[in-house]
């Protein structure tokens, strides 16, 4: 295997930092520059010709080994990994994976060129007035939800969209069901909203009627459920146990607060209106629906992102 001249990759990096190192030799093993299996200088070598200290090259063959560009091997030295080889090989443990963003990668992401260049043209651009969700884009997402919403709403992600759910169905000091498990997120969100939580167990059908109950009769004001479970592996609710949570809710005056991105794969089946055994609120997929229902008003309201 070759191995790298510590004053040659130098002339090469222009950057100091470690981020900066790490991201020119990143580019340097894309281009082909640095191959497959080729050796690169100790830290010492090449923090001498670079005149940084140690730590800074040792900071940034470890940027390079979270990647998975370099691996590093007792009296091997460090060595540029064969990107064609099985991910696997390399994979180091869960430890080893950032979880804090929570994100998906961006190069998964749909282009957003044309929707830029389109919003740019669009009649509204310079006007006064905010216009939360445009007539084109209520067309466009309509096709992916499960039902008509009477009115509809942009927000920027799931998020946001049940912390304005749960600001309507609860107010500070209210009493929330929440299905367990559920998003960690949302729940420090609610106890940050001084909300008391009560958890509704669940089974392979999904929430539990007596455990809905239990907490409707603890002086819960809404309910938070993801109906395809995507917080849990062991349900996704089922039509049965729907039409049991139906008979639950409607002895209680309380919304139902749904959590559901998955639904665009997941839904049975296209509704004209909120289905009854979700009675109040609803998140799905690439647009967020909270669908809302009381006693006295009920109303649905699209949350798109």
């Amino acid at each position: 295997m070759a191995e790298i001249d510590a004053a040659e990759l130098a002339r090469r990096l222009e950057s100091r930092t470690p981020a900066g190192i790490a991201s020119q030799v990143q580019e340097l093993i894309d281009d082909g520059t640095l191959a497959p299996g080729a050796r690169l200088p100790t830290v010492r070598d090449l923090a001498q010709e670079l005149g940084v200290s140690v730590g800074t090259i040792a900071q940034a063959w470890g940027l390079l080994r979270e990647e998975n560009a370099v691996e590093t091997r007792r009296r091997g030295g460090t060595r540029v990994v064969d990107g064609q080889s099985d991910p696997a090989a390399y994979f180091r443990g869960f430890g080893s994976v950032d979880l804090h963003a929570c994100s998906p990668d961006p190069a998964l992401l749909p282009p957003l060129e044309e929707a830029a260049a389109a919003a740019l043209k669009h009649p509204s651009i310079n006007a006064w007035s905010r216009e939360y969700l445009t007539e084109d884009l209520r067309r466009a997402s309509a096709q992916d939800l499960p039902y008509i919403p009477d009115r509809a709403i942009a927000v920027a992600g799931g998020a946001r969209g049940l912390w304005l759910a749960a600001s309507v169905a609860a107010s500070p000091g209210d009493v929330l069901a929440v299905e367990t498990p559920f998003d960690p997120g949302f729940l420090e969100t609610a106890r940050k909203m001084d909300l008391t939580l009560v958890g509704v167990a669940t089974d392979a059908q999904g929430p539990l009627p007596d455990a809905l109950q239990a907490a409707l009769d603890a002086g819960a004001s809404a309910f938070v459920l993801a109906p395809s479970g995507p917080f849990g592996s062991q349900h996704a609710l089922s039509e049965e146990r729907a039409d049991a949570l139906q008979a639950v809710v409607e002895q209680a005056d309380a919304l139902i607060i749904e959590d559901d991105p998955w639904a665009r794969w997941w839904s049975p089946r296209r509704q004209a209106s909120p289905p009854a055994a979700r009675t109040a609120a609803s998140v799905f997929s690439t647009t967020h629906e909270l669908s809302a229902r009381t006693s006295e008003r009920p109303f649905s309201l699209a949350l798109t992102r």
